[in-house]
């Protein structure tokens, strides 16, 4: 099964895709993501995941540098279940090991493939469903 993408969003610094129980974003080459980005992913989660569970794939496509300090901050997404980031080295799978000593708020893990990055997410999603159900459901 396919999953369905509910929609693209071009961003300045990358694009984020929007999928029914997870985001995927791949920043542009070169980036020295910050807080001001984090704050515009986070506009983001509240518009498409107001009130139910959603993981987070970071699409580590490109290189670029991540401020580590940005986790550290209490996380402003309520509903993220779970971040995963999607390696395609070495280099970029260590500096998510690095990442992850910073980000204590949700599971946090890396991956060298997209079907057991999504696998992990989406069993995550259904963990914080189980957890805390969304109102209404």
């Amino acid at each position: 099964m396919t999953p369905h993408l509910r929609k693209k969003l071009p961003l300045d610094f990358g694009t984020v895709d929007i999928y029914n129980d997870y985001v995927i974003a791949t920043f542009n080459e070169g980036l020295l993501f910050d807080h001001s980005h984090m704050e515009k992913l986070y506009e983001i989660f509240h518009l498409y995941f107001p009130d139910r569970p959603f993981g987070y794939i970071s699409n580590r496509q490109f290189e670029y540098a991540i401020d580590p300090t940005c986790y550290l901050k209490e996380n402003d997404a309520p509903w993220l279940a779970a971040y995963a980031a999607l390696c395609y080295t070495e280099r970029s799978y260590k500096s998510a090991l690095f990442e992850r000593k910073f980000y204590k708020h949700r599971p946090y893990k890396p991956f060298y493939t997209l079907e057991t990055c999504l696998e992990w997410i989406v069993r995550r999603v259904q963990n914080h469903y189980k957890e805390k159900p969304p109102v209404g459901r």
